[in-house]
């Protein structure tokens, strides 16, 4: 009969087996790893597709048209919010080292799932001889250096749940520097704006549709024009530019085409996206690509069909307004600014001189390697 060690090592090794593979809780530590192993392909994923989306900017440029180039980010987004991915390429090129993800986690659903012998060595020899047996067992896990599964499992379950622990942090301590930062600026405008009525709007050009949508405000707050708001965005620009007749139509028509281009929804996703990826510095640096090509899709848009002269015009207004200082720019509020900043200044002008054409190479080129990812 065996002695009572080895007794005590087979129940040990049994429970462990029991509480580790069929019991709720095994089957949950086999859940978390697979999300794990989603979460790193997904972190993957999106650097690679972000660092991609940096390339194709500095290698396309004027090649690729502020609208197409704008759109891309649609890409982004969903790649950012959605863990999975939707195309399932073949060509993609997460299937480099998604099968090294997925033989580590197959490694370690067998070391849950193993029997106990698989660990300790149970080397059972049964001999009869008459109504004897003879039974020899040799267990491995008397051996000093030897390391239990369960010790194993523990430890990885710490670490992943203390990585959990840093994450959930980290998009708390971020959700809440962002709400702050837009609720802070919303309830300054508040106290500051005044309302120009519809009716002095639908005097000017493309100010009926506008009149009928959006509310304009004046407020001292603000140091360049700017789109606010989610559920009832409006529009806001300075006291001195209501009476400014040459500049304020294109004024309004910029605020107004960001309106039409949805871009105070995607403000708020581009928030999502930096609260859920706080971590990752490549999210920070696309969250204000994002916004340097939302400026460029907009002067596009509003540039469509301008004669020079208005071009010209259009083209002094931003470098007058980039002159200000806009601390509501900052990559943590939501609202869109007119002058978009001193870096993409350069780029925005030479757009307004040179008239750029669609170049379908490039955009074919960008947008297939894009999905690719």
């Amino acid at each position: 009969r065996p002695n009572s060690t080895q007794t005590n090592l087979r129940l040990r090794s049994r429970r462990r087996f029991v509480c580790g593979s069929l019991m709720p809780g095994g089957r949950m530590r086999n859940w978390n790893g697979g999300i794990f192993m989603n979460m790193m392909e997904w972190i993957a994923a999106s650097c690679i597709l972000l660092a991609l989306i940096s390339v194709i900017r500095q290698i396309f440029k004027e090649k690729l048209p502020a609208n197409i180039r704008y759109g891309i980010w649609l890409i982004v987004l969903v790649r950012l919010l959605v863990p999975v991915s939707l195309t399932g390429s073949d060509i993609s090129v997460l299937n480099l080292f998604s099968n090294d993800l997925q033989n580590i986690q197959t490694q370690n659903d067998k070391q849950m799932m193993s029997p106990p012998g698989a660990f300790y060595g149970d080397n059972m020899q049964t001999k009869g001889t008459g109504g004897s047996q003879n039974q020899t067992a040799n267990v491995s896990d008397t051996n000093p250096g030897s390391v239990e599964p369960g010790t194993a499992n523990a430890a990885d379950s710490i670490w992943r749940t203390a990585l959990t622990g840093i994450c959930i942090t980290g998009m708390a301590v971020c959700g809440l520097a962002l709400a702050g930062s837009n609720l802070t600026f919303m309830r300054k405008l508040r106290r500051s704006r005044q309302l120009i009525p519809p009716q002095e709007i639908r005097t000017l050009e493309y100010g009926s549709a506008m009149a009928e949508h959006i509310s304009v405000y004046t407020s001292k707050l603000v140091s360049t024009p700017c789109l606010f708001g989610l559920f009832r965005p409006a529009i806001y620009i300075r006291p001195e530019d209501r009476y400014n007749t040459a500049d304020l139509p294109y004024i309004l028509k910029h605020e107004y085409t960001h309106y039409r281009h949805l871009d105070h929804i995607w403000a708020f996703f581009r928030g999502i996206c930096l609260i859920i990826h706080w971590y990752n510095p490549l999210v920070w640096a696309g969250a204000y690509w994002n916004r340097q090509d939302g400026e460029l899709a907009c002067d596009a848009s509003v540039l469509a069909g301008m004669e020079d002269a208005n071009r010209l015009a259009y083209g002094r207004l931003l470098i007058d307004l980039t002159k200000g200082n806009h601390p509501y720019g900052e990559i943590l509020c939501s609202a869109t600014t007119m002058s978009g900043g001193k870096k993409n200044l350069k780029e925005r002008i030479r757009r307004i001189a040179e008239h750029p054409r669609l170049f379908l190479i490039p955009t074919t080129i960008a947008l297939a390697l894009c999905l690719a990812v």
